[in-house]
C-alpha cells in the first residue's frame, strides 16, 4: 500500500486529492469536523495540452524528482511563466 506523501501547504494537499485517487490512503487521514477545514480554491477551467512523449516523460521525471502530482507541476509553470509574460493588449 503506498505512503501519503508529505505536503508543504494545503494547496499541494488539495492539488494531489484533486488529482489522484485517495482511497489507498484512507487509513492514514484523519476524520474532520463538517465546516471545521476549509481550502479556499481558486476558480479554475481545465484546459487540455498535447505534448510529444519525450516531453511527457521529463514532465513526469521531474514532477517525481519534486514528490508532486504531473498537474501540480504544469500549472506551477505555466503560472510562473504567465507572470513572466508582458501583459496583452486588448482592443
Amino acid at each position: 500500500m503506498p505512503t501519503l506523501p508529505k505536503f508543504k501547504t494545503e494547496e499541494e494537499f488539495a492539488a494531489f486529492v484533486d488529482t489522484n485517487d485517495t482511497a489507498s490512503y484512507w487509513s492514514e487521514l484523519n476524520p474532520v469536523e463538517a465546516g471545521r477545514f476549509r481550502v479556499k480554491r481558486r476558480r479554475q477551467t481545465a484546459v487540455r495540452v498535447s505534448v510529444t512523449p519525450t516531453t511527457l516523460k521529463k514532465l513526469k521525471a521531474l514532477a517525481a524528482k519534486r514528490n508532486v502530482p504531473l498537474a501540480a507541476l504544469l500549472q506551477e509553470c505555466l503560472t510562473e511563466r504567465a507572470k513572466q509574460e508582458r501583459p496583452v493588449a486588448t482592443s
